[in-house]
């Protein structure tokens, strides 16, 4: 049985604070003992699913890989 992949939908959102841009496949390595999650979030703009690595105490936006919209996780 495959296993269940959850996708959230982004929120338009403007640029403020420190942001990140998104990936079209999830990240590697290693983030042992950091509280950053990778997620899997659709872009509101163009639909794309863009790979996060998600830390609430950093990033307040993310840029899509595909449109270059903004949005929140």
């Amino acid at each position: 049985m495959a296993e269940e992949i959850k996708v959230k939908v982004g929120t338009k959102t403007e640029k403020t604070g420190e942001g990140a841009k998104g990936s079209p496949t999830p990240q590697g390595g290693d983030v042992s003992g950091q509280a950053i999650a990778s997620q899997a979030t659709v872009c509101p703009y163009c639909g794309a699913v863009n790979y996060l690595l998600v830390d609430t105490e950093v990033y307040s936006w993310y840029e899509c890989w595909n449109c270059g919209g903004i949005f929140a996780a």
